[in-house]
């Protein structure tokens, strides 16, 4: 009878293991697939986070370096003077892969409770006001230590200097494109950007962050204008400084005075030009020299408010008096030229010039030189007139001292406006500074992008300071707001669902229980039997658990599913232009976090057999150790086993004695 049972045991015990190993996946799948640590112990495992700080960014920047396509961010990496391992440093002293696990797990495992029903409410909440922090160290670090100053120099200023020296500018000041930027360089230098650019992050970061309401900063230019001057007076040195004093500064002065033409006595006739050039030619080269940057002096101390007025003076009396021999040479020169046009004297003619008192112009001009010689008194006199009229008619009237003032430079137009104009913008910037203000950047985003630029940098700038919040009201709120009212009801059957299987999971092993019971119960008589029965099974069962998920998987699922993945990770790369080789890195880590998980998988369930079948040998060893010893040393005492047996049923007692080793 016995040996009957034992064959009806044995689809029992095949029945078990069908059971157990269900029992056993689906009690490791609701103790980990359903919860977050699993998932999130695998990504630590696989290093994501360094990977994706690390070797992702690496490989990103190296393609981008030699992507054709992208020459202006090719250009602009190149231009930080900075490796690709330094920019990833850089991002990692912001970002630590340490603080971007920590985040990472601590918001999971919130969300993961709320998912299965652990906790009623859930809350993201990353701060990132350190981060930001710290990244405008890091971009102060990378303004100073990189070609940044100069990238802006090539990229933005030269062009706008291309257009600049093709107006006209102010006093006829000509300069190439080539000085112009040199001269900005000069007064912008990379030191002096950096220090204005660390002040304004200084002044911006607590704005962003929150700690302040509001933001100023200043940049001042008093401390460039010196700079700014000596550069002006290189340029002028270059060009030509007459240009600047006399066409620009003494001839109005002088055309205003004497008129456009000046006639002197016998229709000779001295123009404005004519004037100014012979002024310019006696005029020494060190004088000039020396009063062009006089005059940028006094034009410097206007600008940075020493001087209330721009109104200053160019002494020529020494000019003028060292120009009368030329004007009198040349008032003569074009006395003797109109002789020669005259027509020729007959000797009437002749008779009538020398006996007429009341000449005052000569109709004609002998060509002979006897009859010339005749009226050399009469044309020696009119040489004299000519000579005498030069000096109240031109000198006397030429002031010994140029009045410069901004009347002057109200005269000078350039692009929007007058010189003058264009002054007293630079003097206020130069002595007020250039002030900019949160209503400047406001006015500033709503100009270029309208009231909803500026509603979007309050956003950003709500994010930075409080951080990224996020939580299971706003998501219902979300879900209603795009229509997805039945999305809640789904999210909470589900929450219910994954509760009740991770509460319960200790459950799934019942049927594999029952069935060891019954096995023990048929296939034994004796309790101790029985239970041996029982762990025997259990051991086979959890035997076949380890052998199924782990050496028979290793070794024949494992590598199907490893060439799989590899099949499709190539298939995806097929079709990705750009970025291959950091596609390719991305899919490689996500074939090895798929692989880390399965084999957690698989190795949490042929280690749960293997513990289960541990236990099952321990409870073996103790009955077959607790069946000798009961047999052979009567582990029960007399009197105990008489009261025993004495208080149970005949067949209980019989029961009980046999199992105490009594006959």
């Amino acid at each position: 009878m016995i040996w009957l049972r034992r064959f009806i045991s044995i689809p029992l015990i095949l029945l078990l293991i069908l059971f157990f190993q269900i029992s056993a996946t689906t009690h490791f799948a609701a103790s980990n697939l359903i919860t977050t640590p699993f998932y999130l112990d695998n990504l630590a495992s696989s290093s994501v986070y360094s990977f994706l700080l690390n070797e992702v960014p690496l490989s990103t920047l190296e393609e981008t370096r030699s992507n054709s396509d992208q020459p202006d961010i090719s250009m602009a990496l190149n231009t930080l003077d900075m490796s690709d391992k330094q920019i990833v440093d850089s991002l990692n002293r912001i970002v630590t892969p340490t603080w971007l696990q920590e985040t990472v797990e601590s918001q999971v495992n919130d969300v993961g409770n709320y998912l299965t029903n652990n906790v009623d409410e859930f809350t993201i909440d990353i701060s990132i006001r350190d981060q930001t922090k710290q990244a405008s160290e890091e971009l102060k670090s990378l303004i100073r230590n990189s070609n940044l100053h100069d990238f802006i120099m090539d990229s933005q200023i030269k062009p706008l200097t291309a257009n600049t020296v093709q107006e006209e500018w102010p006093l006829g000041i000509k300069v190439s494109e080539e000085r112009l930027l040199i001269a900005i360089k000069a007064v912008a230098t990379k030191q002096w950007v950096s220090k204005q650019a660390d002040n304004a992050l200084d002044e911006i970061i607590p704005y962003l962050v929150g700690e302040e309401d509001n933001f100023s900063f200043l940049v001042l230019f008093d401390d460039r204008i010196k700079i700014a001057s000596s550069e002006f007076k290189s340029i002028l040195s270059e060009t030509d400084y007459y240009n600047l004093v006399y066409s620009e500064l003494v001839s109005p002065v002088i055309k205003s005075a004497i008129g456009e033409i000046t006639v002197l006595p016998h229709q000779v006739e001295l123009s404005e030009s004519e004037i100014n050039d012979i002024l310019k030619t006696v005029a020494p080269p060190e004088w000039v020299k020396e009063q062009a940057e006089y005059a940028i002096d006094e034009l410097v101390e206007y600008l940075v408010g020493d001087k209330e007025t721009l109104n200053f003076s160019i002494d020529i009396s020494e000019n003028k008096e060292l120009a009368v021999d030329s004007l009198v040479a040349m008032a003569i020169e074009k006395f003797d030229k109109k002789l020669e046009l005259l027509p020729d004297c007959s000797e009437q003619d002749l008779m009538t010039l020398l006996t007429s008192s009341n000449l005052n112009t000569l109709t004609c001009y002998p060509s002979e030189s006897g009859m010339r010689s005749r009226i050399k008194n009469l044309t020696d006199q009119y040489r004299t007139d000519i000579l005498n009229s030069i000096r109240p008619r031109i000198i006397d009237s030429i002031p010994d001292e140029i009045e410069l003032n901004e009347n002057i430079l109200e005269k000078q137009s350039i692009a929007g406006g007058t010189v003058s104009e264009a002054l007293i913008e630079i003097r206020e910037l130069i002595v007020d500074g250039w002030e900019f203000t949160d209503e400047d950047l406001e006015t500033m985003l709503i100009n270029l992008g309208g009231e909803k630029s500026w509603e979007q940098f309050q956003q950003v700038r709500t994010i930075i300071s409080n951080g990224i919040n996020y939580s299971n009201y706003d998501l219902e709120e979300d879900l209603i707001e795009s229509g997805n009212d039945q999305s809640i009801e789904t999210i909470g059957l589900s929450r219910k669902y994954l509760g009740i299987a991770q509460n319960l999971k200790f459950f799934v092993y019942a049927p594999s229980i029952l069935l060891a019971i019954i096995i023990g119960l048929i296939g034994a008589n004796t309790w101790s039997a029985r239970l041996a029965w029982s762990s025997s099974a259990v051991i086979i069962a959890s035997f076949v658990v380890w052998l199924v998920w782990g050496p028979i998987f290793n070794s024949v699922a494992l590598p199907i599913i490893e060439t799989e993945l590899t099949s499709v990770g190539r298939t995806s790369l097929e079709n990705i232009d750009q970025y291959n080789r950091t596609s390719s890195l991305l899919i490689e880590k996500i074939q090895e976090i798929l692989i880390v998980t399965t084999n957690s998988l698989t190795e949490g369930i042929a280690i749960s057999g293997l513990t289960t079948m541990f236990i099952s040998f321990i409870v073996l060893g103790i009955t077959i150790i607790w069946d000798i010893l009961g047999r052979q040393n009567n582990l029960f005492p007399v009197s105990v086993s008489n009261r025993i047996v004495g208080s149970l049923a005949p067949k209980g007692a019989y029961a009980l004695t046999k199992l105490t080793g009594r006959q």
